[in-house]
């Protein structure tokens, strides 16, 4: 072969023995712990499907029943519930805006300006994502401890003494 034969010639793509599949990372194949965990989410997605698939289907399939999906939809944008879904939409857009005003106004402050009081306004600017797990571990406490909710229903009920 001369040189711009050689040059000319492309070359081939490596395929795996008769499978027709580049080569490359070889195929990795299920251990037991794996077929375990994929197992484990079966029941999740199940649940996903019975609590959330299942009722957005029914709702839909009865909002399309009798006089039709428009007729039904334009009684529905009709009179009060118009007014308050109007109302609704114009709050809570009116709460973003107010939120990004303030919320920009005050990284701006927080993070240009060094002034008394800066730390205490940091904090309780995260504040309001630090609260719920606080609120929810707290919850969980009065819910299940032994002088908590549960345990006295149980003992109540059952007889079950904590």
């Amino acid at each position: 072969m001369t040189t711009t034969e050689l040059e000319t010639l492309q070359p081939a793509t490596a395929t795996s023995a008769g499978t027709g599949r580049a080569r490359g990372r070889p195929r990795r194949r299920l251990t037991a712990g794996d077929r375990f965990i994929y197992l484990l989410t079966l029941p999740v997605f199940a649940v996903i499907a019975f609590f959330v698939v299942v009722p957005m289907l029914h709702t839909a399939a009865t909002s399309a029943q009798g006089q039709g999906l428009p007729a039904n939809y334009g009684t529905f944008l009709s009179g009060s519930a118009r007014t308050a879904l109007m109302l609704s939409v114009g709050i809570s857009l009116g709460s973003v805006v107010l939120c990004a005003v303030v919320g920009t106004a005050l990284a701006v402050l927080l993070t240009r300006f060094d002034f008394p009081g800066r730390r205490i306004l940091e904090v309780l600017a995260v504040l309001p994502m630090a609260l719920p797990p606080l609120i929810g571990a707290v919850s969980f406490v009065l819910l299940f401890s032994e002088t908590g909710i549960v345990p006295r229903a149980a003992h109540a009920i059952l007889g079950i003494c904590p």
